[in-house]
């Protein structure tokens, strides 16, 4: 285990493991009973986008720049305890870099894909 209950300006970390150069970034959800839907369904698209933002910082603030990273979610009910591994996957860093134009080899070295310009993958500015 990294962390536990890392916490920045952004939002909160449940947990943060490692385990064969793989980070896991864990989100655990807690219910005591099923009827308004089971624990893991509460890491919706909007909580997804708030844990890739908190886990940039937190790999920003430790340092690690490249890797393999997972979201998993760790759903809790009594007497039940069941994990999604790859729950959803991390917009980064290839995936980010690629939209600018950019990719990442697996040593974390940034180069230009060949044609690519400044601002190949943004959307076109709309007339006015």
């Amino acid at each position: 285990m990294l962390d536990r209950n890392w916490r920045c300006p952004s939002g909160e970390l449940d947990l943060v493991v490692a385990r064969d150069g793989v980070v896991a970034f864990c989100e655990v959800e807690t219910r005591r009973a099923s009827a308004y839907g089971l624990p893991a369904e509460a890491a919706d698209g909007r909580r997804q986008r708030r844990l890739r933002a908190v886990a940039a910082q937190w790999l920003w603030e430790h340092g690690i720049w490249f890797g393999e990273v997972r979201f998993d979610v760790v759903s809790v009910l009594p007497g039940r305890v069941e994990r999604i591994q790859e729950a959803f996957c991390p917009p980064w860093p290839v995936q980010s870099l690629r939209r600018w134009g950019r990719s990442v080899s697996a040593s974390g070295v940034r180069s230009s894909s060949p044609g690519a310009s400044a601002g190949a993958g943004r959307a076109p500015r709309r007339a006015r």
